[in-house]
C-alpha cells in the first residue's frame, strides 16, 4: 500500500500522519521507526496502531507465514486497544506490545 499511496522515498514523518488520518494499521519491518523521535511522536499523535515484524532475514514467504499465524493475536490486540501502540511480531509469530516508555528509553540510550 505504501508505494501505491505515497511516492518512493517519502520520509516517515510525512506519511505517518496520513496513515493515522485514514485509520490504517501499520505493519512494517522498519525496526528503527520506534527509535526516531519524529516518527514516535507522529505514531502517538496520529494514533497509529503499529506492528513491527522482526527477523530481518526472513524470506517473503516466511514473513507471510509469520503474519498469518500471528493474525488472530493481532486482531485480538486491535480489538482491545483503542489507543496507539507498537507491537513486535516475532519470527515465532508472537505478538508483544512494547510500552511507549521503553521506546523513549531506547531512543535516549
Amino acid at each position: 500500500m505504501h508505494n501505491e499511496t505515497f511516492e518512493s522515498g517519502t520520509p516517515d514523518r510525512d506519511w505517518l500522519p496520513d496513515v493515522g488520518a485514514r485509520r490504517w494499521i501499520l505493519i512494517t519491518k522498519d525496526k528503527h521507526i520506534r527509535k526516531r523521535e519524529l516518527e514516535l511522536r507522529a505514531l502517538r499523535q496520529e494514533r497509529v496502531k503499529t506492528f513491527v515484524l522482526t527477523g530481518a532475514t526472513l524470506s517473503g514467504q516466511d514473513q507471510a507465514r509469520v503474519l498469518k499465524e500471528a493474525l488472530p493475536d493481532m486482531l485480538r490486540l486491535l480489538g482491545r486497544r483503542a489507543e496507539a501502540f507498537i507491537a513486535r511480531v516475532t519470527a515465532a509469530s508472537d505478538v508483544q506490545v512494547i510500552e511507549w516508555h521503553k521506546y523513549v528509553h531506547d531512543h535516549k540510550s
